[in-house]
């Protein structure tokens, strides 16, 4: 049954990497100790370090850009708001002073 098994771990002593290095190295967790004693642990968690920080870079990033928008097209929105309520208050004044002209005429 454990054939499979054996062959890869055969295989694995073969090419020089033992078990103890893959077992550390598909840990997520390595304590200071571990990463000191293996080089390829060293590599492997700053690229994940790299990884990470990229990731949260971009998510800042990303977040800047949709405050951004929002910001600027909440203030688009209001300028154009502003002048249709002064376009309405002309017309509003424009009206008004029409009726009452005509109503001083009577």
């Amino acid at each position: 049954m454990n054939s499979g098994a054996d062959d890869c771990q055969e295989d694995v002593k073969e090419h020089g990497v033992s078990d103890r290095d893959l077992i550390m190295l598909h840990s997520t967790e390595n304590s200071d100790e571990e990463i000191d004693e293996n080089p390829l642990l060293k590599v492997a968690n700053k690229d994940k370090l790299h990884v990470l920080d990229d990731e949260l870079y971009d998510m800042v990033a990303n977040q800047r850009q949709e405050n951004e928008k929002i910001e600027s097209f909440d203030v688009e929105k209001a300028k154009q708001k502003m002048s249709e309520m002064e376009k309405f208050d002309k017309m509003d004044y424009k009206l008004k002073s029409r009726r009452w002209k005509k109503m001083s005429f009577f």
